[in-house]
């Protein structure tokens, strides 16, 4: 097997090799925006529970004796729940950063595959031409030759 011959299986075996990485960072970029979305949802109705319940307290609280007190709690309670929230849309951002940063390496894979296509073409097509320059030098010489000896031989 001559070294073209190489080049061209090891081509082949890194292309084979992106289309699976390729595969693999789609499943995996479409999973973070679903696990994103889910987040995002869940934080979503966490603060409109974390509303809800606050409106509630409050109300309860104006009847109490301790007003000022159980305000506060009521407070505390609802930044709580306002930091759990806060923290899920955080995650969900970095999932999406995530996803995102999946998409645009596959971007850039697809990108260097199709540079890597492009090279290997136009260095194909240099060898012919040189092989083609090669035939038609050697042709050219046997001219040459020919028109020598006959020449000579006049």
């Amino acid at each position: 097997m001559g070294p073209r011959r190489h080049a061209g299986w090891l081509f082949a075996m890194v292309c084979a090799w992106a289309n699976a990485q390729e595969s693999l960072e789609a499943d995996t970029a479409a999973g973070d925006r679903a696990r994103a979305a889910a987040l995002r949802a869940e934080a979503d109705a966490l603060r409109q529970q974390t509303e809800e319940r606050w409106r509630e307290q409050e109300a309860a609280c104006w009847r109490k004796f301790f007003v000022t007190r159980c305000l506060e709690e009521a407070r505390n309670q609802k930044r709580e729940y306002e930091q759990k929230a806060r923290a899920l849309e955080i995650e969900a951002g970095r999932l999406e950063r995530r996803a995102l940063a999946a998409e645009r390496e596959r971007r850039l894979g697809e990108k260097a595959l199709e540079a890597e296509k492009r090279l290997a073409e136009s260095q194909r097509r240099a060898e012919e031409m040189r092989r083609h320059e090669e035939a038609v030098r050697a042709r050219q010489e046997e001219k040459a030759a020919e028109i020598e000896r006959r020449t000579k031989t006049d």
